[in-house]
């Protein structure tokens, strides 16, 4: 997934708005390809240039780009990690997903939220 899938994603779920902005999204990915960069040896002098045009993410780092989103978005420091993912998870990115007009239309999306107690949104 590119920087620019991943804002048009995050813009169709109505992830981006008060709480987390195109920016903290932008430097979000930055950061985790970042890690990749410096593994291979990026070819910038600093070794972080912010935006990288033609890198795209792997499964591995969208699941690490999801935990940043959830830890900025439920910023709860009593929860841990597991529990501001699993509430963000169930009551804002699958239900957004669920609702959006590509997925209905098409009924290809058939989630219910978990019938579980002692998730705090």
């Amino acid at each position: 997934m590119s920087i620019g899938e991943l804002v048009i994603s995050a813009r169709e779920l109505k992830i981006i708005g008060n709480m987390f902005s195109e920016k903290a999204l932008r430097t979000l990915f930055a950061y985790v390809q970042r890690e990749e960069e410096l593994e291979v040896g990026g070819d910038d002098d600093d070794g972080f240039n912010g935006e990288s045009g033609d890198s795209e993410m792997v499964y591995g780092e969208f699941q690490e780009a999801i935990g940043g989103i959830a830890s900025q978005l439920k910023p709860d420091p009593y929860n841990v990690l597991e529990m501001r993912l699993e509430g963000y998870l169930n009551t804002m990115y699958f239900p957004a997903a669920v609702d959006h007009i590509r997925f209905k239309k098409n009924g290809r999306l058939n989630w219910r939220p978990p019938k579980k107690e002692g998730i705090e949104e």
